[in-house]
């Protein structure tokens, strides 16, 4: 009552309950076959450890970069901080010298060797990236590139991180071959791939192609009804469309309006929802 209110609430009790429904019974989600097993229950405390914590907002958006998959893992990389910079070296070998290769200011941390760094923030600052992205201090990568997130869209968030994988190559050729790039080649170097990349994708079968997800109706088990129903929004109206088939695909009653009223497209499916009520209340 207190989500939908008093009359719609009302309304959901009084749908009939099915005598010749499926038996009641219990299903673990969190398994295809809704089968519970000490596997399932393993994976989906892990999953919800990394997917369903303080970043699942990082996790979900490093899947979805539209960039090459080596540096989407290595996006991933920096949600975990396991790149191996020269700090994370320190803690393993206490004699090794945890000073940044590069400008030697201060301990090689990730958000320094990305960020801090005089020589990569230079990189960033060459391609006239927003200050606010560089403002503020961050102990962990991932808060940083949540920051990030919040104020580029994909596609520019997709090539902040190839300029954070080619600042981070550019770092690794000072260490292992004592080779210093200008900050404009390594910028140039991180929007032509951004670019090849998306031309690429263009003009042959995209490197990261679209699963195939089957969309189609599905009809309703042996004597029930399934109702679909719809809503659109444009220019202050509203309009939406139900319609009721069986098992056979038969349909059993539709209706269909418009009206004017400015709803949200979350109100407007909330109202189509209510009439799809109405329609099965009138037709028991």
């Amino acid at each position: 009552m207190e989500i939908y209110g008093d009359y719609m609430g009302d309304q959901v009790c009084k749908i009939p309950i099915l005598h010749n429904g499926p038996n009641d019974s219990r299903i673990w989600f969190h398994c295809p076959l809704g089968n519970y097993s000490t596997k399932s229950a393993y994976l989906w405390l892990s999953l919800r450890h990394v997917g369903l914590g303080p970043h699942r907002f990082f996790w979900r958006m490093v899947w979805k970069l539209q960039t090459l998959p080596k540096i989407r893992i290595f996006c991933w990389r920096i949600g975990h901080d396991i790149l191996p910079t020269y700090e994370k070296i320190c803690n393993i070998r206490r004699d090794f010298n945890s000073d940044c290769p590069r400008c030697g200011r201060d301990k090689e941390t990730l958000i320094h060797a990305l960020k801090d760094c005089l020589r990569a923030r230079a990189v960033l600052m060459h391609g006239g990236l927003n200050s606010k992205l560089l403002d503020g201090s961050h102990y962990w990568g991932v808060d940083w590139i949540k920051k990030v997130a919040r104020l580029l869209d994909l596609k520019a968030l997709s090539d902040f991180i190839t300029v954070l994988w080619n600042i981070w190559n550019s770092r690794n050729n000072k260490v292992f071959w004592n080779m210093e790039e200008d900050a404009k080649v390594t910028w140039e170097r991180a929007a032509a791939l951004s670019y090849d990349f998306r031309i690429f994708n263009l003009l042959n079968e995209p490197s990261l192609p679209k699963p195939d997800v089957n969309k189609g109706w599905r009809k309703p088990n042996q004597g029930m009804v399934k109702i679909n129903f719809d809503a659109v929004v444009k220019d202050r109206k509203m309009s939406f469309g139900i319609i009721a088939r069986d098992h056979d695909c038969f349909v059993l009653g539709r209706h269909a309006g418009v009206l004017n009223r400015n709803y949200n497209a979350e109100w407007a499916e909330l109202y189509a929802l209510e009439e799809s009520i109405k329609l099965a209340w009138d037709n028991t």
